[in-house]
């Protein structure tokens, strides 16, 4: 397994410069393409603040009928073929929203339950409800965080701790990298 950034894209939030087209994404995250057995290698999308990425948001129209072309890749409907398709030729994505609201003006119902690991922190019982099929994140104190599996149907409490520092981030990966350089049978 390989961790690192091979490929950069200026995603700052309310970017709305030159949008990516497939053909400028990197080989490996178009889901066009047939997966290789043979590579080993995954990519981890990491969105922090989905809220802020106002180019990945549902288009309101998207079900009308509309006598112009739309031109050009649409940053939207990509984003929703990557969570769909991404994961059988190695892409994975992590997530952060701040509401289920943020994720309802992104996603679809369908496209949400895609993730197939959910963290859930204290929110209402209709939210938590529409999240993971039960009102239990509303019964979450301060400090507390659920970690949920649609595969294997499970529900684990824990404490979250504070975000893992950029340092430290660099060394697990390196490690990696090399082939657990250092790492004991």
């Amino acid at each position: 397994m390989k961790i690192g950034c091979d490929y950069a894209l200026d995603a700052r939030p309310g970017f709305e410069g030159e949008k990516p087209s497939e053909e400028t994404l990197p080989p490996q995250s178009r889901p066009d393409l047939p997966s290789s057995d043979e590579h080993d290698e995954f990519i981890f999308l990491v969105i922090f603040g989905l809220q802020r990425y106002r180019m990945l948001r549902r288009s309101e129209d998207a079900f009308s009928f509309s006598r112009e072309e739309q031109t050009g890749a649409q940053p939207n409907v990509q984003f929703a073929e990557l969570l769909r398709e991404g994961p059988a030729v190695g892409v994975h994505t992590l997530a952060w929203a701040n509401t289920l609201s943020t994720l309802e003006r992104t996603l679809d119902r369908q496209t949400i339950h895609e993730f197939d690991h959910r963290v859930l922190f204290q929110m209402s019982a209709a939210d938590s409800s529409n999240l993971i099929d039960s009102p239990i994140a509303n019964q979450l104190g301060l400090h507390r965080a659920l970690l949920h599996s649609e595969e294997q149907g499970g529900i684990e409490r824990f404490l979250p701790y504070a975000a893992i520092r950029d340092d430290w981030l660099a060394e697990v990966g390196r490690k990696l990298s090399h082939g657990g350089a250092g790492h004991r049978a």
